[in-house]
């Protein structure tokens, strides 16, 4: 079993699966011309997935075209399949439909924005706890 056994307060000892997938955790500012090749090795990733990339805007207070302008970047860098799942509040998050999507997903994408609305948006969710065995479950 691929398990990761970490010692806490040295009395005892919290054991987990090793997740399978990949995390890809990028800063601000990777769309512009030159911080491209970011965004280029998230395309390549997904280039192998058979399901799409998924763009959450968990992170925007209004979505408006930022999911918009990540879906042109991403088709100009060969991904055919891109979707949009706004999360623009917490009920969001437990819309069977978008927990469907995310399950369908080959990759997830948060857009910019404020990192902390991802959390409390999202956090212990259905759409939260989908994203969390996808990572323990992807060969």
């Amino acid at each position: 079993m691929n398990v990761v056994k970490v010692a806490v307060n040295g009395d005892r000892t919290v054991t987990w699966r090793k997740p399978k997938g990949k995390l890809i955790i990028i800063g601000g500012a990777e769309k512009h011309e030159d911080s491209l090749s970011v965004l280029e090795a998230v395309a390549m990733e997904m280039r192998r997935k058979r399901h799409p990339l998924l763009l959450i805007t968990a992170a925007l207070a209004s979505p408006g075209e930022g999911p918009e302008e990540y879906k042109k970047i991403f088709k100009e860098l060969g991904l055919d399949r891109v979707d949009v799942l706004e999360i623009s509040s917490r009920d969001d998050a437990y819309i069977e439909a978008n927990v469907a999507k995310v399950a369908e997903a080959g990759g997830i994408f948060f857009t910019g924005g404020d990192q902390l609305r991802i959390t409390s948006q999202i956090g212990d969710s259905p759409v939260y706890q989908t994203i969390t065995h996808a990572m323990r479950m992807v060969a």
